[in-house]
């Protein structure tokens, strides 16, 4: 059985209200919006279609397959989940201490990690969110829906992207069906140490502390 895990945030998004349900952190602290910036994608739609779509033709089912979720996850998302009729394949919990999320992410075989995608074609996403850098501290493969982007490549030269079109349920399909039935997919999929290690908190926060320092002995 293959266990893919979400911790954090998780808005919703329903096509026929045309809006994406932001997190209360969200709608609250963020009053800047980037009209360049589509977030239906950084929620649980496509994923929760891809596997409503797998469950249908059969090819999947909860022995092989069980998708973990906690944190603010909006309750769209269970809703969905429940119209689809694939609860079985669900488990959505609440916020967890810091330290036992780390521990369930750590017990992951796949990390999902939906990301926004952008509305215009003359340039490239730029938002990076800090879980990336958490994802890579597990050393877990990582199901991104993200288009080309800084933070694909990041992924993609981690070693540990698994990254398909975040609003293509057909591409979503086959890259859960390569998880499920290529046996040598997932341990085939090496981190670069080296790369992870330069994006660790510590470095970084090394790197802040001397840049201070440096300021300060100007």
């Amino acid at each position: 059985m293959i266990h893919i895990c979400y911790s954090g945030s998780l808005d919703g998004f329903d096509p026929n209200l045309k809006s994406c349900k932001k997190s209360f952190f969200k709608r609250w602290f963020w009053t800047f919006n980037n009209n360049n910036v589509d977030s239906s994608t950084r929620s649980g739609y496509y994923f929760i279609k891809a596997i409503a779509v797998l469950k249908r033709k059969n090819l999947i089912s909860p022995e092989m397959i069980q998708v973990k979720w906690w944190g603010k996850i909006d309750k769209l998302n269970q809703e969905q989940i429940n119209l689809e009729g694939i609860n079985d394949f669900f488990t959505i919990d609440g916020y967890l201490p810091k330290q036992k999320s780390l521990e369930k992410l750590a017990s992951a075989d796949v990390l999902f990690l939906p990301l926004e995608k952008t509305n215009s074609s003359e340039h490239r996403t730029l938002f990076i969110p800090g879980k990336v850098f958490e994802y890579l501290e597990t050393r877990k493969p990582i199901l991104a829906l993200c288009e080309d982007s800084d933070c694909k490549e990041i992924l993609i030269e981690s070693g540990l992207g698994i990254c398909v079109e975040p609003d293509n349920i057909e591409n979503i399909c086959s890259a859960i069906l390569k998880i499920l039935n290529d046996i040598n997919f997932l341990s085939e999929i090496k981190p670069n140490f080296e790369l992870i290690e330069k994006y660790s908190f510590k470095v970084k926060t090394n790197e802040l502390v001397k840049i201070f320092n440096e300021l300060e002995n100007d």
